[in-house]
């Protein structure tokens, strides 16, 4: 049956872990349905143009290679209601290339792979239409903090398709009964820290620089991390503070500091953790009137600790 003339704001993302390679997992809403903010999921192709003379008008014809589905959007950084068990959006974090760790009762943490990177199984439904795809693997491509919003993360997934990559398909009555709402960052739940300092911060935005691709040869097609993660960002920070935190001299000292951001409401701690950052010169900004500081930064991790990483743990 055709599913015409659908709303093209009807979108749902089901993904499930997968285990072995090249078979997909079988994906049933009520368990494997993602709360995804402004997804989209298309089936794509290069077009291989073919570079033949020709003795009239005409464009030239193309060959299709290097097939794959793409998954984007945002997703809302909250833990489970049960502290120690997986995040719902965990199966994303855990397809972008992190590590779960749980502590049954404490939280549940999310750092950066080096290596056996997981695969998931996904169903991208938009608009009457499914992209199916497997063997996929993608990449955070930002996170952001900032007051009066809530903590969020962008994405890109890319997937092995098969021989019907798109077909038309009824929208999943998918379970969302997992995914709390997000708490609203605010003066009462926000706290940004530099080196054992507390900022008066407005916002920590985090670009990932990670990339996904996809890997071809005569024996395996694979997605993959092309561009690791060598995050950069920017803190803005009110000016206030210079008695306490002055930024040009953190700068100028090439001192390479932790920052960690928590948003702490709801009965959970949501923390991004940051490790051996190294801060750039302070441009001068505003928020609402008032003098602030744009604060960029790369994080330079080390071999010992991760550069990054996410944790949901109780609220004491």
């Amino acid at each position: 049956m055709a599913m015409d003339l659908q709303k093209t704001d009807l979108r749902a993302l089901l993904i499930a872990m997968q285990t072995t390679p090249g078979t997909p997992e079988t994906l049933n809403p009520a368990t494997h349905g993602m709360l995804v903010l402004n997804g989209e999921y298309t089936f794509e192709v290069d077009e291989l143009e073919r570079e033949t003379d020709k003795p009239g008008h005409g464009a030239r014809q193309h060959v299709n290679v290097k097939r794959r589905s793409r998954y984007t959007g945002g997703i809302e950084l909250r833990g489970h209601a049960t502290p120690g068990t997986a995040a719902p959006c965990g199966r994303i974090l855990r397809t972008c290339g992190f590590g779960e760790t749980l502590d049954p009762g404490v939280d549940a943490v999310y750092s950066l792979l080096t290596s056996a990177f997981p695969i998931a199984t996904l169903g991208g439904y938009n608009a009457g239409s499914l992209v199916a795809g497997h063997d996929a693997r993608g990449a955070l491509t930002q996170i952001e903090f900032s007051i009066r919003n809530f903590a969020k993360a962008q994405f890109e997934i890319m997937a092995l398709s098969g021989a019907t990559p798109v077909v038309d398909a009824a929208l999943p009555n998918a379970d969302y009964s997992a995914f709390q709402a997000p708490v609203a960052i605010e003066t009462e739940t926000f706290e940004v820290d530099i080196g054992g300092t507390a900022l008066n911060a407005i916002s920590l935005t985090v670009d990932t620089g990670a990339q996904v691709d996809i890997f071809e040869g005569s024996e395996q097609r694979i997605a993959f991390l092309r561009e690791f993660y060598r995050p950069t960002g920017t803190l803005r920070v009110y000016k206030e503070q210079r008695s306490a935190f002055h930024p040009e001299n953190v700068a100028l000292a090439h001192t390479l500091a932790d920052i960690f951001a928590e948003i702490v409401g709801g009965g959970e701690v949501v923390r991004l953790d940051l490790k051996n950052v190294q801060l750039g010169m302070a441009r001068p900004s505003d928020q609402d009137g008032l003098a602030a500081w744009d604060i960029p930064f790369k994080v330079v991790g080390s071999t010992t600790s991760d550069c990054l990483a996410l944790s949901f743990a109780d609220e004491p």
